[in-house]
């Protein structure tokens, strides 16, 4: 009985189909980032895994001379669940060393630009917290939420090569919208810094001001996702060195 036990385990085994291993894995939540990322590169190969509804893109890159599998995911909705499950899916099919987000989002108008990019060296879910009637009489007010924001952050090492090389990066981008569009100057910038997540899209900057900025002084944005990412990644089992959220500002969430 124990032999056939064990027969039986190592015919289950050989019937799981291969996966092709993901160097760097690209996270999307939208359509217009989804697409963006498809087009810089020649030609995509789909993988459909058993049991799994969702369709991941596959394609090769070279890396210094290096050949890089990098897979392409777009999220079946925007927000932290959707981001988290993905992100731990990924991980566990695919065993990414690398895993980056990729988009737009929401910044703060004091802090960046509209068309400045925003790496989140630290992420949390801005509504996480309790929620209570508001102290004072204000007729505007209908509570108050004293936050509880776990941050998780990204390798310091990470931080320190953007550093390094956001001049040239920055440099390159100006270089490419130069020569698609001559008459168009932009000046974008690279920032490093705090964008906390939240579970609807923002489109009031009074809760910039009286929720978000109160739970970080130096927060750049906010977007709908990246938290989830982290989270995932820092509480499940696997190979991930390197990984973060690199977005664009594309409007004031005003």
């Amino acid at each position: 009985q124990f032999k056939n036990k064990i027969k039986y385990l190592i015919k289950i085994d050989r019937q799981k189909p291969e996966v092709i291993k993901a160097d760097i894995a690209l996270i999307t939540a939208v359509d217009d980032e989804y697409s963006a990322v498809l087009s810089l590169f020649e030609s995509w190969n789909d993988i459909y895994i058993p049991d799994d509804p969702s369709i991941y893109k596959i394609t090769q890159w070279n890396i210094n001379g290096c050949p890089k599998n990098i897979l392409l995911v777009k999220l079946p909705e925007m927000g932290i669940s959707a981001a988290s499950c993905f992100t731990t899916k990924i991980i566990k099919t695919f065993s990414p060393n690398q895993i980056y987000m990729i988009g737009i989002c929401g910044g703060i108008k004091e802090e960046v630009n509209l068309g400045d990019i925003i790496v989140a060296n630290c992420s949390w879910d801005y509504g996480s917290g309790k929620i209570k009637p508001p102290k004072d009489e204000d007729e505007n007010k209908y509570y108050e939420l004293e936050a509880s924001p776990n941050q998780v952050s990204i390798n310091p090492i990470s931080v320190s090569v953007i550093n390094t090389y956001k001049d040239k990066i920055i440099a390159e981008i100006k270089e490419e919208w130069k020569a698609m569009y001559p008459d168009d100057d932009i000046a974008p910038s690279l920032h490093i810094g705090p964008m906390p997540s939240g579970a609807a899209v923002v489109s009031y900057d009074a809760i910039f001001a009286q929720l978000i900025k109160t739970q970080h002084r130096k927060c750049l944005g906010l977007d709908m996702e990246t938290y989830g990412v982290y989270f995932a990644i820092k509480n499940t089992t696997n190979n991930v060195v390197d990984f973060c959220t690199v977005k664009c500002v594309s409007d004031y969430a005003n």
